[in-house]
């Protein structure tokens, strides 16, 4: 399994207009964050997670003009916006593009996307999606993985990480990982995980936080996502421990 980062920042993105900040001047082009998201390769297979703002620009960057699904975090207008975008990957398919979503979000995405989900859809018209929705505990057979839903909490909301067998785990924007989910994804090969900050957040885990859960979950690596321009790559990085590192825009790993 091959996992690309086609986007590691915040819903501000990074620089963030109108700053000034070191990160937000750095020329480091790892500094650079579009809003979060990822592409997992597995079995010939394509999953898109999370489809932000930013997605055209990101499927163009990685040279993606195919995909087999998607999978959605949570009603967050940084992680849904892009769906739209998805119209010039279906109209090359000849069956819908299934999308699946936390059940409890399937109401808000077809009220923000009626002409993709609700009864005005116009097939031809707009991206052909199949909105699917799951519930927590949940699993989806796919051809060469089965994924699992397991429910976070988001401050007094929640997100859905998704959890490609016991090769890939990936959980953003949340605020604390429970016991019970701890214990689904420990050793998981590959762990990518919400770390906002250094400084704790009401809705986001913070750096510390981030590396607790990442040392009692025990993936053989690990990878942080969702950084605000607070986050100096080279400075941060340099001071994790052996096995986790910040992901960035464009960098990739794969589970053994």
């Amino acid at each position: 399994m091959r996992i690309r980062f086609l986007g590691t920042g915040t819903s501000y993105g990074v620089p963030m207009i109108g700053c000034g900040c070191g990160v937000c001047r750095s020329d480091d082009p790892r500094d650079r964050r579009l809003r979060t998201s990822a592409l997992v390769e597995s079995g010939g297979s394509r999953w898109l997670i999370d489809a932000g703002p930013d997605l055209r620009v990101q499927l163009l960057a990685a040279d993606i003009a195919a995909i087999d699904g998607v999978f959605l975090t949570h009603f967050h207008s940084d992680h849904v916006m892009g769906l739209d975008d998805l119209r010039a990957i279906t109209d090359r398919r000849g069956s819908p593009l299934p999308v699946w979503a936390p059940r409890r979000d399937v109401p808000a995405l077809e009220a923000a996307f009626p002409h993709l989900f609700g009864e005005s859809r116009r097939p031809g018209w707009s991206a052909n999606l199949e909105l699917r929705g799951v519930g927590d505990g949940d699993r989806i057979d796919l051809a060469s993985e089965t994924v699992r839903a397991l429910e976070v909490p988001h401050g007094r909301g929640w997100s859905t990480g998704w959890v490609f067998g016991s090769s890939f785990a990936y959980f953003t924007d949340l605020s604390e990982m429970p016991s019970t989910v701890r214990d689904a994804i420990r050793g998981v090969d590959v762990l990518a995980i919400d770390m906002l900050r250094a400084e704790p957040h009401p809705t986001h885990l913070n750096l510390a936080k981030s590396l607790e859960i990442a040392a009692d979950c025990a993936a053989r690596a690990t990878r942080f996502i969702h950084m605000s321009h607070e986050v100096k790559h080279a400075e941060v990085d340099a001071t994790l421990p052996d096995g986790v590192r910040l992901a960035y825009d464009g960098s990739t790993i794969e589970s053994a």
